[in-house]
């Protein structure tokens, strides 16, 4: 698939407008945006009209700003993520008969 600059212009879109949304449902002026963010109002402006592409630190930034997910923040019906569960922790390997563990070679 080929990300076409008219999709990333719609893409940038999508997320200002989500933006901005969020912004006005937690109550924050652009203003407000701006300092917490440590930029220019027009920045914001400019975010929230699609015409400036966010990091995901950036990205990360808001969606904590609003009290939202980043998934929350680019998809309007959300998404859903599974956590990967943490790896088992390694035992000290005994049976004898048993496979030996990944990355261990036997007699060398």
């Amino acid at each position: 698939m080929v990300f076409t600059e008219q999709a990333a212009a719609a893409f940038w879109r999508h997320v200002g407008r989500r933006m901005a949304a969020a912004r006005r449902h937690a109550d924050l002026s652009q203003m407000e945006v701006a300092d917490r963010l440590g930029v220019k109002r027009t920045s914001v402006t400019n975010m929230e009209a699609g015409r400036q592409a966010l990091t995901l630190d950036r990205l990360v930034e808001l969606a904590f700003m609003f009290d939202m997910t980043v998934c929350q923040l680019l998809d309007e019906v959300g998404c859903t993520v599974h956590p990967t569960p943490a790896p088992e922790q390694e035992t000290p390997h005994d049976s004898a008969d048993s496979d030996p563990p990944v990355g261990r070679v036997d007699g060398v």
